[in-house]
């Protein structure tokens, strides 16, 4: 599950970037790329351990393989704004307006 978030989470990310940059939105849809080494910096997981995790979600039909050993998700504009809409702030005691 953290892995397949990992790609959510870099999906909403390109999504951000490519909107701020002003990109064209091409065919509505939004690709992340990412590699088993940078999944396991993000996470801690042990990188053959997210290796096997990876060939699980290509098998499942959830991640792509490639270009070389990265690996990629591609969801459209409307699922990405599904996440991001489902997704609840943490309920975290902090002082939000001295952040600002």
């Amino acid at each position: 599950m953290y892995i397949y978030t990992a790609f959510l989470l870099s999906v909403a990310a390109e999504a951000v970037k490519s909107v701020s940059m002003n990109d064209e939105l091409g065919d509505g849809s939004v690709t992340a790329t990412l590699s088993a080494f940078s999944i396991s910096s993000m996470t801690g997981i042990p990188r053959e351990t997210v290796r096997r995790k990876l060939r699980i979600l290509v098998e499942r039909g959830l991640i792509t393989p490639g270009p070389g050993s990265a690996f990629s998700l591609t969801l459209a504009r409307e699922e990405i704004g599904e996440f991001v809409r489902r997704a609840q702030p943490l309920d975290l005691s902090y002082d939000w307006e001295a952040l600002q």
